[in-house]
């Protein structure tokens, strides 16, 4: 009995971490003592609940893969149509990125002194 109790709330602190939203767990008793009967019908909810999440997962990754190719179309077409003005923004990226690392560098000798 001890076993199928850890096995229980290790499955259901698995789902949890899936999706951690309260109807999640609607029809799971957790006052029912763990047998034969419900510990199949509890891994199959959450085994349902497994397949949820990932399937979650799944879809916002596609969804996030759609916004990051059309950001990089968007950003593709903004090269072409202001190439110089492009450039610009690239330089003064890349200007305030080294002086950052500048800054950071400074402070850290500082803190070394």
């Amino acid at each position: 009995r001890a076993v199928c109790v850890k096995e229980a709330k290790a499955a259901l602190a698995l789902a949890k971490t899936l999706n951690p939203s309260p109807t999640y767990f609607e029809g799971i008793n957790m006052s029912l003592p763990i047998n034969t009967d419900n510990r199949s019908h509890l891994i199959e909810k959450v085994s349902a609940m497994a397949h949820r999440g990932m399937d979650s997962v799944r879809d916002t990754s596609h969804l996030l893969r759609v916004k990051a190719e059309h950001a990089s179309d968007s950003t593709v077409n903004y090269v072409k149509d202001e190439p110089i003005k492009s450039v610009l923004i690239a330089a003064a990226v890349a200007a305030t990125l080294v002086a950052l690392v500048a800054l950071v560098n400074l402070a850290r000798s500082r803190d070394r002194s």
